[in-house]
């Protein structure tokens, strides 16, 4: 249903929400200008005044995911119910928290629709901020004595970062059910399989990387 509802200055508002609503009904394909104008109900005309493409519309959808993103796993930080984990373990469960209250955003903003050519200066920062909070909660953890690896922070981040990603994959296609390893919730099998993850399920390798990691916090980019 077309929507005339929008005010004189904030038509962007208005179609990012449009483009919000379809990608929540319809999925990443159907966000496309002509469907997000004529959902919003004005000018393809007007439109183009503040989205040259789709892939611009999906950026700024994007940067609005990693906005989210990045404020669940803040409030992770001091949620009283993970008082007892660590800051790493805490910013784990605020993705997944994320990702179950944001399930498209979590697909678009880890899709390949938006090549990394064409993202705008607002999506690198809004990713990169999300990302920041990560290795600050992996230092927080590091100085408080829950991080004992004198690996890299940026290759501890990412090994959390493949570990709770492909968690929440699984979860949210449900290929993977808590109940029947014996769990209440998925916050309950998260905590477990982060201890798991904590502490090691094998005996240290003795080889060492063939190459060290030359990646920093300024240089990792939300892929």
């Amino acid at each position: 249903m077309a929507r005339k509802n929008y005010h004189h200055g904030n038509l962007q508002a208005a179609l990012i929400a449009s483009g919000v609503e379809l990608l929540r009904g319809k999925g990443i394909d159907a966000v496309t200008l002509r469907n997000v104008v004529r959902h919003a109900g004005v000018s393809p005309a007007a439109a183009y005044r503040h989205f040259a493409s789709a892939t611009d519309l999906l950026g700024a959808i994007a940067a609005e995911g990693f906005t989210a993103l990045h404020t669940a796993m803040v409030a992770a930080l001091t949620a009283p119910a993970l008082a007892d984990l660590s800051p790493l373990e805490r910013i784990g469960q605020g993705y997944l928290q994320f990702v179950g209250s944001h399930p498209d955003h979590f697909r678009l903003i880890f899709s390949a629709r938006i090549p990394a050519a064409e993202r705008s200066a607002a999506l690198t920062a809004s990713g990169c901020a999300a990302f920041n909070v990560l290795f600050q909660a992996i230092e927080e953890s590091r100085a408080q004595g829950h991080v004992k690896s004198t690996m890299p922070t940026p290759l501890i981040a990412a090994a959390a970062h493949s570990f709770i990603h492909g968690l929440s994959v699984l979860l949210l296609d449900q290929h993977l059910d808590p109940k029947e390893l014996g769990f209440k919730s998925s916050v309950d099998l998260t905590r477990a399989l982060q201890e798991i993850f904590k502490q090691g399920w094998g005996v240290a390798s003795k080889a060492k990387p063939s190459r060290k990691s030359t990646y920093s916090s300024k240089r990792l980019k939300p892929r």
